[in-house]
């Protein structure tokens, strides 16, 4: 047990649906766990109950960095939620080694009305940093977090950006044994993002344990010793990173099919409506020339008149990104949606990727209001067909994800 950080033993999560009645409440408790101390099994109590978490089972090492992925209503924020001491399991219970420090929510535990600087020291000393320590480290909290021209602005006027870096660095700088990172290091830039994974790189490096919760699977396969996938409240599958991902993206679609479609939800203020992959004749194909060039459609339905941004991540079926694209549009960089389903296309080039199975992942994210939608496409392959032999710069057998044509001469040493 000296070797274990967190033990996670039959967690369950029963949540009701819509609004409780008052009146009825306390009976309807009552007779929720009457009925699971009666019969130990998993269930809807009625039909306005549902289970977010059943029979989870885990144990997470010391000094080890344990990913948690799976779709979106998988269950993984509530498990975080509840490991962190957040929200109390319905059944089951946790037990965490040391302190603990907790990254669930864009500015955790911070007060809008008041500044940066008074938002630290709260921050701090609520999750169990002492004044005199926070004093000592105040400064490189605030030069981590990039605020120190606003640091005493109230945080209602921060950015979600400025309000997450400043979160972050609290939490990063917390002597804390079990830091629990959610999804939130997706709002952050490109160049904030390396510089988060780079502190979670140190605190394993001093021996701390880390758990983190991100539909980046080339964070997760960077960064993670194990992983572990949830899927409708249960865990399915928990191992090394490359399988865990591998079977968690072959399951996101089905293979095979190059167009997918997602169901319509009107209350949401816009969609990613469906991915279709097109052959270089424009016609849906999984199927693709090693010469030629692929096509990714993506359909938006928006309901009111907004700015989307989209961009398009290529990955491997194992989760390795690849490369990046983001649609631009004039100088304004943003997709003007409208009130109508938006068709956009973007072109992979042929010659490039070796044989083998990739997939798309696309997000969009609204510039007008607080949304995002992140989708992956099917899977699609790359095989070689007939006339590459004729190409003296290609051999049949090469390794890699890349399949360039490098030149190669003999020369004479003068």
């Amino acid at each position: 047990m000296n070797d274990i950080a967190v033990q996670i033993t039959g967690i369950g999560k029963c949540y009701r649906r819509g609004r409780a009645d008052r009146q009825s409440y306390n009976p309807t408790l009552v007779s929720v766990m009457k009925r699971i101390f009666r019969s130990g099994k998993y269930e809807a109590i009625d039909g306005n109950t549902f289970w977010a978490l059943k029979e989870i089972n885990l144990e997470i090492c010391r000094g080890e960095v344990f990913g948690i992925i799976g779709h979106n209503g998988a269950g993984k924020s509530t498990l975080l939620k509840i490991i962190a001491g957040i929200i109390k399991p319905t059944t089951g219970c946790v037990q965490v080694a040391g302190r603990i420090a907790a990254l669930l929510e864009v500015g955790t535990g911070f007060h809008q009305e008041l500044t940066g600087r008074e938002n630290i020291y709260m921050s701090a000393v609520l999750m169990g940093m002492k004044h005199r320590d926070v004093d000592d480290k105040f400064d490189e909290i605030v030069d981590f977090a990039g605020v120190r021209d606003f640091i005493d602005t109230p945080t209602k006027r921060y950015s979600s950006g400025m309000q997450l870096r400043l979160a972050f660095s609290v939490a990063a700088h917390l002597k804390a044994d079990v830091l629990f990172v959610d999804e939130v290091l997706a709002v952050g830039d490109a160049a904030f993002q390396e510089k988060c994974l780079g502190v979670i790189e140190d605190r394993v490096r001093d021996g701390r344990t880390i758990v983190l919760v991100s539909h980046n699977m080339s964070t997760i396969s960077r960064m993670c010793d194990r992983v572990a996938l949830l899927d409708v409240g249960k865990i399915v599958s928990v191992g090394k990173p490359q399988e865990v991902i591998q079977r968690y993206l072959r399951g996101v679609q089905k293979e095979g099919e190059p167009t997918v479609s997602f169901e319509k939800e009107m209350d949401r203020p816009f969609q990613i409506a469906f991915l279709k992959i097109l052959n270089d004749s424009n016609e849906p194909e999984t199927v693709h020339d090693f010469n030629a060039p692929m096509t990714l459609e993506i359909g938006l339905d928006s309901r009111m008149h907004q700015k989307i941004i989209v961009s398009v991540h290529l990955l491997t079926v194992n989760g390795i990104d690849m490369c990046q694209s983001r649609f631009t549009e004039g100088k304004s960089g943003f997709l003007d949606a409208g009130t109508r389903i938006e068709v956009l296309h973007v072109t992979f080039p042929g010659g490039v990727l070796n044989t083998g199975k990739f997939l798309f992942q696309v997000t969009a994210k609204s510039k007008t209001v607080d949304y995002s939608e992140r989708r992956h496409s099917p899977v699609f392959s790359i095989h070689l067909f007939n006339g590459l032999e004729s190409n003296p710069f290609f051999e049949r057998q090469n390794s890699g994800l890349l399949r360039l044509p490098m030149k190669w001469q003999k020369g004479q040493f003068n």
